[in-house]
């Protein structure tokens, strides 16, 4: 009998295989967040990309938010520019901006992606819920409008 450890891991291997999506998301939302982060972490770097390119950007998202930054700036990295715009989109402005800060400053299709899709790439936080951006300086995020003009 198999590790109860390794058994999601093994599950989201066997999901990954068949390429449903939605069985994907469904499967990630019933996992605790340490049963996420450590599946995640089993899963070659391969499976972890088309673990979130399978998965609806919500979804991935949700995902994203529960692992730690450590682990999830690597998955963004590894992502096509658009995929990780569309996930990164459905983060709150604070976490996208954790990311983003952490994300190696060379990779830089990340950044055009993320600019195509109207994302700061460069915030800076300030006290308050405001978060400040050095790539449009006028410009404001907060949690109901992720980057707006004054």
């Amino acid at each position: 009998m198999p590790d109860t450890a390794e058994q999601p891991t093994q599950q989201l291997q066997s999901l990954i295989g068949e390429g449903d999506g939605a069985q994907l998301d469904a499967y990630v939302s019933d996992l605790t967040t340490g049963e996420t982060a450590r599946a995640v972490s089993h899963l070659e770097d391969e499976d972890q990309t088309r673990l979130l390119t399978l998965m609806s950007s919500a979804e991935a998202a949700d995902l994203v938010g529960q692992i730690p930054s450590v682990q999830a700036v690597p998955l963004i990295e590894h992502l096509e520019p658009e995929t990780a715009a569309h996930i990164l989109r459905e983060l709150p402005s604070d976490e996208r901006a954790d990311l983003l800060g952490a994300v190696e400053p060379e990779t830089t299709d990340l950044e055009t992606g993320c600019r195509m899709m109207g994302l700061c790439v460069n915030p800076t936080r300030q006290k308050g819920a405001s978060t400040r951006h050095r790539c449009r300086p006028h410009w404001t995020a907060t949690r109901e409008a992720p980057c707006s003009p004054p």
